[in-house]
């Protein structure tokens, strides 16, 4: 599972989310200020989005940087 999006060029991948011992996934970002839209890649090709984003809309989700 990958997360994806404007800050790396919807490149499936290049953000692996690491599994960790709990169960959860985890990677680290570092984003410049502005708005980045983004999704998650899961086993499959499915693609889902981050309910705690700031915004979801058919794009994808969007969090605002400050």
């Amino acid at each position: 599972m990958s997360v994806v999006g404007d800050f790396n060029g919807w490149q499936p991948g290049a953000a692996e989310l690491v599994r960790r011992r709990n169960g959860t996934r985890t990677v680290t970002l570092t984003f410049s200020p502005g708005e980045h839209r983004f999704r998650y890649l899961a086993t499959g090709g499915l693609w889902f989005d981050d309910d705690t984003a700031d915004r979801i809309d058919p794009q994808g989700s969007l969090i605002k940087v400050g």
